[in-house]
């Protein structure tokens, strides 16, 4: 039996929102049944990118790298 296996960063919009930014959340879809798990990061709804955050700077690589690392250990 086949089974589809999908993996996506998301923001997600909480009522608690601060100024420190919006959670970053793994989404984890496996025959269209979903998990969702909060990654522990945080980034500014403005620098975000699809699944990724946008720029060069050291903050941009550090987590960016760390999204890839977790989604590698995911699979």
């Amino acid at each position: 039996m086949k089974r589809n296996f999908n993996l996506i960063f998301f923001l997600k919009k909480r009522n608690d929102t601060q100024i420190d930014g919006l959670s970053i959340y793994l989404r984890i879809t496996v025959s269209k049944k979903r998990a969702e798990t909060a990654t522990g990061k945080k980034c500014l709804e403005n620098e975000w990118s699809i699944g990724q955050l946008k720029g060069n700077s050291l903050k941009s690589k550090t987590l960016n790298a760390y999204l890839k690392t977790t989604r590698i250990t995911s699979t």
